[in-house]
């Protein structure tokens, strides 16, 4: 789903089983700097500022959220940063810069929220309230805290204000009742506008996906500490023997061969894949454009680029390891599948996301009136940040159903 990378709708906060002004100037403050890197004197008399502090906030938690959002742990740290865009720039520059952008937006959305003379309930100020305290508590304190997250509680809190307001603002424009509500026909526009189809079938060259009596595919489940049992979006799996894996390495090669041969590609999705998400959407998966298929492989993310629709890639290898293989075909777009029930999960937040599309020409429209001291941020890179072991958690817990020990 395309998220706007201006906003701060683009890095809403999780925590993983965690729990689990109207003043002449508004300054967005850190908890150690005071330093302002960012300023917007607006026409409601109004002065914005935004902090070193801040942005070094900014920096962290969006450091954060780029490896929980792509699947990432810390084995990358050491080489993801040097990595280039195919436009030659290195992902430590493009998020940097991301950040950069976003803390202009920020700044901006907190004189919208003022412009429109907007609230947010005591209720969800309270809910926030209660999330981070619980947070901060299970951390051990607000020092533990501190020193897991590289943030404060105080600073996490502020932010998830912020996106509350963000979340406001674009209610009071584009909402059901707004001023500008999201019309059927921008929904359609935007979807074959930005969207693209893929069928794939993926193997897994070290495991195989155990079966029932019935050859169905056994979904993985959890039991919690009262019994309730809950399924899992994937499948059970168990290590494959050498001769297995000799013979699976030859698999890729035969599906080619019946694809060439004529063979329906959702006949092979549904007789070879290992992938869940191949399985549980028989007639493909629907994703934006400019967007990863599969995270951290870029040779098969740029293979599918160059897809026309009825195409096929050869058999995709991820990275070195040669852990999975992968054979996408381009198809096309089903008739407004973000109103399909069998799509409802994939497409939740389509909605929203065209109102913050919608939105964010607005908030570039105010982009050039605020100032950014580059000199004051030039010592920021996403290499130099503080990175939390809160990501190898999250990575293991969403791969594995736990931490690591």
């Amino acid at each position: 789903m395309k998220r706007t990378t201006k906003t701060v709708k683009a890095i809403a906060f999780t925590i993983v089983l965690a729990m689990l002004m109207a003043t002449l100037a508004f300054t967005l403050s850190g908890c150690s700097s005071s330093k302002v890197v960012a300023t917007f004197a607006a026409d409601n008399g109004k002065t914005y500022t935004a902090t070193s502090g801040f942005f070094k906030f900014m920096m962290t938690y969006s450091k954060q959220q780029f490896y929980t959002q792509y699947g990432l742990n810390s084995s990358v740290e050491s080489t993801i940063w040097d990595t280039k865009t195919d436009d030659d720039i290195t992902y430590d520059k493009l998020y940097t810069d991301r950040v950069t952008t976003q803390v202009k937006s920020i700044l901006i959305e907190q004189y919208l929220f003022d412009k429109y003379n907007l609230s947010i309930s005591d209720e969800t100020i309270a809910s926030h309230k209660k999330t981070v305290e619980t947070a901060k508590k299970n951390q051990g304190g607000a020092g533990a805290f501190k020193q897991y997250y590289g943030y404060t509680a105080d600073e996490l809190y502020d932010y998830l204000i912020m996106v509350e307001k963000s979340k406001a603002i674009v209610e009071h424009l584009y909402g059901e009742n707004g001023i500008d509500p999201v019309t059927d026909e921008e929904l359609e526009k935007y979807y074959t506008e930005n969207y693209v189809g893929y069928m794939y079938i993926m193997l897994d060259m070290k495991n195989k996906v155990k079966v029932d009596g019935d050859g169905n595919r056994v979904v993985k489940t959890t039991t919690d500490k009262d019994g309730k049992v809950t399924e899992q979006e994937a499948f059970e799996t168990e290590k494959l023997t050498e001769e297995e894996a000799e013979e699976k390495g030859l698999l890729a090669a035969k599906i080619i061969k019946e694809l060439d041969g004529g063979a329906d590609f959702a006949d092979l999705v549904k007789k070879y894949s290992d992938d869940f998400y191949s399985i549980k959407y028989p007639h493909g998966v629907f994703v934006l454009k400019d967007s990863d298929l599969v995270n951290g492989a870029s040779n098969i993310n740029e293979a599918i680029k160059k897809l026309e629709v009825g195409e096929h890639t050869e058999a995709l290898s991820t990275g070195d390891t040669n852990d999975y293989t992968y054979i996408v075909k381009r198809i096309d777009l089903l008739d407004k599948v973000y109103e399909n029930e069998e799509y409802k999960d994939l497409f939740s937040s389509y909605k929203d996301d065209v109102k913050y599309d919608k939105y964010d020409g607005v908030v570039e429209a105010y982009d050039a009136s605020v100032t950014v001291d580059s000199d004051a941020i030039s010592g920021f890179s996403m290499k130099k940040t503080f990175l939390s072991s809160y990501v190898d958690y999250y990575y293991y817990y969403n791969r594995y159903g736990s931490s690591i020990s």
